[in-house]
């Protein structure tokens, strides 16, 4: 089993900012307010770009589903050691293992 972090794709119409708060909604069962894009980072499949943000939860509770088979909180030690996609493993090296965000 690999780990990932929820994700989803825009719709047409649809912002980035408003993909984020829906996709957290529909995958978490949780209402999410973006705070600040950290990065736009290139994906394991070609050209496809991950928005990677920082957000507060202003409602609900995480909650697994059909969409999320279970969620869990990781220490930096554990994420370190799981398994997880390549491009995925690549960003948290770069951004939480080296304490940049």
């Amino acid at each position: 089993m690999a780990w990932y972090p929820p994700t989803g794709h825009v719709k047409e119409g649809e912002t980035v900012e408003q993909a984020l708060v829906r996709e957290a909604y529909e995958e978490l069962n949780i209402i999410v307010k973006p705070v600040e894009l950290i990065s736009e980072w290139q994906q394991d499949i070609p050209g496809e770009i991950a928005y990677w943000w920082k957000c507060k939860i202003v409602g609900g509770e995480i909650m697994d589903g059909e969409e999320i088979g279970e969620h869990r909180y990781f220490t930096l030690d554990e994420a370190k050691k799981i398994k997880t996609w390549p491009a995925e493993k690549k960003f948290f090296e770069e951004f939480f293992w080296n304490n940049r965000i």
